[in-house]
């Protein structure tokens, strides 16, 4: 985890929720928004889930080997084009 000097506190757990949604669904966390009810409404329920844009997994070609989740910018939107450049980054060495 990493943050800047003045952050909001809430921005790191933010972070951590769209990062273990985006693992836990394989899927961006703005997907959950595309559930439907009543299973979008149970899977907020569960600790550390969010349906809040900024959440990516990270795939080796087909297998998951993580997620990145970026809270802080003003819009998730923001926060998921932050966390697709940290992808595109590292994706040589993710290889397939």
């Amino acid at each position: 985890m990493l943050s800047d000097d003045g952050v909001n506190p809430h921005t790191l757990e933010n972070s951590m929720r769209k990062a273990y949604t985006a693992f836990t669904t394989r899927s961006p966390s703005a997907e959950m928004l595309k559930r439907p009810q009543p299973g979008l409404s149970g899977f907020l329920l569960l600790d550390r889930m969010t349906a809040i844009e900024g959440g990516l997994p990270i795939f080796a070609g087909k297998e998951l080997v993580g997620s990145i989740g970026i809270s802080g910018a003003p819009g998730g939107e923001k926060d998921a084009a932050c966390a697709q450049v940290g992808i595109d980054k590292i994706a040589n060495g993710l290889g397939g």
